[in-house]
């Protein structure tokens, strides 16, 4: 009967038929007829983010219109701000479809990864450079950055001429302009990149960790470090848990860490930093 079905959330389910996309319900009734492009898989609210003919709208499960599908771009659905796009100009509705935040902020292939609202906050752009919004379209940073990062609550990561530095609230520049790439702080340290390896430092721009690392990865409350093909784990007080000289280390969930050694592997609980099964042979006097 269908081309293609996904699973029921809810009662309702989206499913292909020739070509087009539409929404059931568990009778197979059509909630949604057999006539666009796409559907987002996720019912919010009985709101749909649909694409017809190339571009996108948002309709109610009644076929109300909530958006005309007009649109180049619309943003995550489970918002109370969300971000939309025409005509290369980018604004915020609310979920029911009214203009809170007009169109007239500029945008780039890239507005999805960097344009929605966060904690409060957006990023905007204004003759080719970014600053932030709060949600009432107030202007918090001034559209003077190549690029900004969100605030932490310790600094906003900015960039100039190509390089990051870091900026307190008041937009004062409290770390020079040196870093190739600049993340925000993770409780007391960030990481940043300089000569394409990475390390992290404080607030006062002091380096924490020396920058010769391959990557830095936050995961699981914990930094996996990587470096010449060996493995390590340190915690956010650069406590160390795990030196740099394991094969591989992956995060599962809930704290737990399968973590592989001289070809044998084991589990690690991150909480009691114990491990909880282990391969026979496999040897780890740091945790064990």
């Amino acid at each position: 009967m269908y081309d293609q079905a996904f699973s029921f959330e809810n009662g309702k389910a989206i499913a292909q038929q020739n070509k087009r996309f539409g929404a059931v319900d568990m009778n197979n009734k059509w909630l949604l007829p057999f006539e666009f492009d796409w559907i987002e898989p996720h019912f919010e609210d009985s709101i749909i983010k649909v694409r017809k003919d190339g571009k996108f709208g948002i309709i109610s499960l009644d076929l109300d219109t909530i958006l005309a599908i007009e649109y180049e771009q619309i943003g995550r659905m489970n918002q109370q701000l969300i971000l939309i796009v025409k005509d290369d100009k980018a604004g915020y509705i609310n979920p029911q479809g009214d203009f809170l935040i007009p169109l007239k902020y500029e945008t780039d292939p890239f507005i999805l990864n960097w344009g929605e609202f966060d904690q409060g906050l957006a990023r905007i752009k204004i003759k080719g450079k970014m600053g932030i919004i709060d949600s009432t379209g107030k202007r918090i940073v001034p559209a003077i950055f190549q690029e900004i990062g969100m605030f932490d609550g310790v600094l906003y990561p900015v960039k100039k001429n190509g390089k990051w530095g870091y900026a307190d609230d008041k937009i004062k520049l409290q770390i020079n302009y040196r870093y190739q790439k600049a993340y925000p702080f993770e409780g007391k340290y960030a990481r940043v990149m300089k000569n394409n390896e990475w390390g992290l430092i404080d607030s006062l721009g002091k380096v924490a960790l020396p920058i010769t690392y391959k990557k830095i990865i936050p995961s699981g409350g914990v930094y996996i470090l990587e470096n010449d093909s060996a493995f390590g784990m340190m915690d956010y007080e650069m406590n160390v848990i795990l030196n740099t000289e394991f094969d591989k280390i992956i995060y599962k969930d809930l704290g737990y860490f399968e973590i592989h050694f001289n070809g044998k592997m084991a589990y690690l609980d991150i909480n009691r930093r114990k491990v909880f099964w282990k391969e026979l042979g496999f040897m780890l006097s740091e945790a064990d």
